[in-house]
């Protein structure tokens, strides 16, 4: 019997860490459901295991919140895709800690903060996941336990996830961490995997970037940045 690959990715880390890698904002961001169900299909080829599914985790808005209906729509592209289930948390407001920093300096050298602020716009808060975590380690220890993978593809970097891994590793599982390029924390959590993949910058602009406008949004990215690199070669699909 062949075995079975599960992948679990963490839509906020995917995001962030992806944006780093590609140097572009969430707002130059358009996600491609079928490229990333076919990068775990491929994942699972390459290992000789058939491709189950693809769990995608993600914190979502509150409905009064402005960004809650694309945030839904987003949510919506993913489940319409065959191959993707999803999960979700909430996002939680937080004071954002780098606005504190900021305001206690600028206090210390009697500048006015908010005046600040009228030049250089930030926000006072930040929205943090709640509860994808939990719902990650819940879906790894219990499809583990009912034997529904063999191997677990896990695109997160949240060291709180380490003892789950050593979980269903003990289960008999085996587990490939996966990080986009420029990921740079979590290595307790990556140090534990089976093995270890790193998604290029190539990978991640079919993943994360609208197809029919790749070029020209990478070429306007750059511009913007007063950069001329040439974009990375790939093959057609």
């Amino acid at each position: 019997m062949q075995s079975k690959l599960a992948a679990m990715i963490d839509g906020g880390f995917l995001i962030k860490a992806g944006c780093a890698t590609l140097g572009v904002t969430v707002d130059d961001l358009h996600l491609n459901p079928l490229k990333i169900s076919n990068w775990c299909s491929l994942s699972a080829r390459r290992v000789g295991a058939e491709f189950m599914r693809a769990y995608w985790y993600d914190g979502i808005h509150e409905p009064a919140n402005p960004e809650y209906e694309s945030q839904l729509a987003r949510v919506r592209n993913l489940r319409n895709q065959a191959g993707i289930q999803t999960r979700l948390g909430k996002l939680s407001k937080r004071p954002s800690p780098e606005w504190s920093e900021i305001r206690k300096a600028l206090r210390a050298i009697g500048a006015d903060p908010n005046e600040f602020k009228k030049h250089y716009p930030m926000s006072k808060y930040r929205y943090e996941q709640k509860g994808v975590d939990t719902l990650i380690v819940l879906d790894m220890v219990r499809l583990a336990q009912l034997n529904a993978y063999d191997t677990l593809l896990l695109l997160a970097g949240d060291t709180d996830l380490a003892e789950a891994v050593n979980t269903v590793q003990d289960y008999g599982k085996r587990v490939i961490i996966a990080r986009p390029e420029k990921c740079g924390n979590a290595s307790d959590l990556f140090d534990l995997a089976d093995e270890s993949v790193t998604l290029t910058a190539d990978t991640l602009k079919h993943m994360l970037l609208k197809a029919p406008d790749l070029s020209e949004k990478m070429e306007e990215i750059r511009a913007r940045k007063g950069t001329s690199m040439p974009l990375e070669s790939s093959e057609d699909d």
